[in-house]
């Protein structure tokens, strides 16, 4: 493994790190995939002319900082200074420990989140919106005049097989389920174990389970989905959509809000995450994930020449007249809402008019308006989380927020609506 280029001797680091089971297949230097060798490169530059006092002392500081949740005030106060100082945001006591037994147990921790924050009727109305958005695609590349028909059954294909998961998993809500989970990961611990050592035993063993699916078969279906995250994401490698519970709160989404402005506020997200799947980097990526070309020859360069055409006419409207990453994402956003209005648009879905004064077509924007306005600001609540598109936000998942503030018709100015 490297053994000319490297003075890391990654064969001992592995035999090292990983369990006995797993030595014979590390040990047979097998082919390993590395996204940044460059950064090992200048990595091992730097580690053969630091001197080992220094990197003696820098492991032992990474080991103490991971302790940090869990030391007295006068320590974290060190690094709250240095936090405050440098215009970072400084995570309370409270916020520290949550992260931190989050990390160390997140499905049990999850359970506890999901029980005291979901509703038995918010995940159908998820689930519809998402199902009705799915349509709406699929009419949408039916109509479609460009595309031939093996390209449109290679699409729908992908659409059929893809994965929709929405609000929380069901081994949340059941403490059996739970129990059998952490049986399966051999993650049952004793409680005379002092807590030092059950956290080291806790790592331990989520290490080990780690490194043990080095050589099994992938089970798609044995990931249980973060009920904390609040991004609504689509996965390219397994093509999976993802929904998850702290999305599934105010203002993106709300049981009593009028349907118009959940599709222009969560369904919007939905529609614009799902299209990802197809966009210029989800074209290159099968109905399983696999990275291959799946969509005919003529048919790609098509894409990418209409992609290239969108994008230079977006960024013209930006002022910048560039062909970039801002435009691509630009035609995300306009394509999500289009596709959200349309499956708003379904005959019998909405009633045209929400309340006497306002239209359905009024909450769709409404919503959507609300869901930008959120992204382009710091909203300061219980718990910091970073979404999928790298926008920071802090938030509740929906709890401690006065949900007048953030409502519809308090955002109208109407005292009553007329909720479908």
């Amino acid at each position: 493994m490297f053994a000319t280029k490297f003075s890391i001797d990654w064969s001992d680091y592995l035999r090292t790190v990983t369990p006995t089971s797993t030595h014979k297949y590390t040990l047979a230097d097998p082919v390993v995939f590395v996204q940044k060798i460059e950064y090992l490169k200048r990595m091992n530059e730097l580690l053969a002319k630091t001197p080992d006092r220094t990197l003696i002392n820098y492991v032992v500081i990474q080991y103490l900082k991971s302790w940090l949740p869990v030391l007295s005030k006068p320590h974290t106060d060190v690094i709250d200074e240095f936090l405050a100082k440098s215009q970072h945001y400084v995570p309370t006591r409270a916020d520290r420990c949550v992260a931190f037994v989050k990390s160390k147990m997140p499905v049990a921790v999850g359970a506890m989140f999901a029980r005291a924050t979901s509703s038995e009727k918010i995940k159908p109305a998820a689930s519809e919106i998402l199902n009705e958005t799915v349509e709406a695609f699929k009419s949408t590349i039916e109509s479609n005049t460009w595309m031939d028909k093996q390209t449109k059954k290679a699409i729908m294909s992908k659409v059929n097989r893809m994965e929709r998961r929405v609000s929380h998993s069901e081994i949340l809500m059941s403490n059996r389920k739970l129990d059998d989970y952490y049986f399966h990961k051999n993650l049952m611990l004793s409680a005379d174990l002092p807590f030092p050592n059950l956290v080291d035993e806790i790592d331990r063993i989520n290490s080990v389970n780690a490194y043990k699916s080095l050589r099994g078969d992938a089970n798609r279906s044995d990931v249980c989905t973060n009920p904390f995250d609040i991004s609504v994401h689509y996965d390219f490698n397994i093509n999976r959509i993802v929904i998850p519970s702290a999305a599934l709160h105010p203002p993106f989404f709300g049981l009593n809000y009028p349907r118009a402005y959940n599709y222009g506020a969560i369904g919007y997200i939905i529609a614009r995450e799902m299209l990802r799947g197809f966009d210029h980097k989800g074209k290159d990526f099968d109905a399983e994930g696999n990275y291959v070309q799946w969509l005919p020859d003529n048919k790609v360069q098509t894409i990418n020449k209409r992609v290239s055409c969108l994008s230079e006419l977006f960024g013209k409207a930006d002022g910048n007249g560039k062909d970039d990453e801002k435009s691509l994402e630009n035609i995300a956003t306009s394509e999500g809402l289009k596709l959200a209005f349309k499956a708003l648009s379904v005959p019998g879905n909405v009633p045209k008019h929400v309340s006497p004064t306002t239209t359905a077509e009024t909450y769709l924007i409404l919503g959507d308006c609300e869901v930008a306005r959120l992204v382009k600001q710091t909203v300061v609540s219980y718990g910091q989380a970073r979404n999928s598109r790298g926008h920071q936000i802090l938030s509740s998942g929906g709890k401690n927020r006065d949900e007048k503030q953030i409502s519809p018709e308090y955002l109208l100015g109407e005292s009553s609506l007329s909720f479908s």
